[in-house]
Formats: structure tokens, sequence, C-alpha cells
């Protein structure tokens, strides 16, 4: 399944009680890291920052590559 940042974001709203504006950033914050740790070209870690961040499983990390 393909999942897209809106899957993301709406997700975080209803299951955290997030309102559209703190899920955007913390979408933003998690991008910043991710970019960081792929550059870094660690791919384990990128895995753990989608459940880090936003408490799901590492099938989400496609939304963002």
């Amino acid at each position: 399944m393909s999942y897209s940042k809106f899957d993301v974001k709406k997700i975080l709203m209803k299951r955290d009680g997030m309102t559209d504006e703190e899920a955007g950033e913390l979408i933003m914050d998690f991008e910043e890291a991710l970019e960081f740790v792929v550059d870094e070209g660690d791919l384990m870690a990128a895995e753990q920052l989608v459940e880090d961040y936003f408490g799901l499983e590492p099938d989400y990390l496609m939304t963002f590559l």
C-alpha cells in the first residue's frame, strides 16, 4: 500500500489529537532528521525515525523518500 504525507498527517491528528499545524510541524521536523540520516547512509536509523516521530511502522518511510 502506498501512503501520502496527508495520510500520515490525518493519522497524527486523529490518533494523537494534534492540530493540523502541530502535525505539519512534526512532519517537517521528521523530514529534516530523515535528510540527515539518509545523507549519512543510515537506513536503519531512517526506519527508526518513523517509529520515534510518528509511532508508525517502517512501511511509512517510503512516503518520505
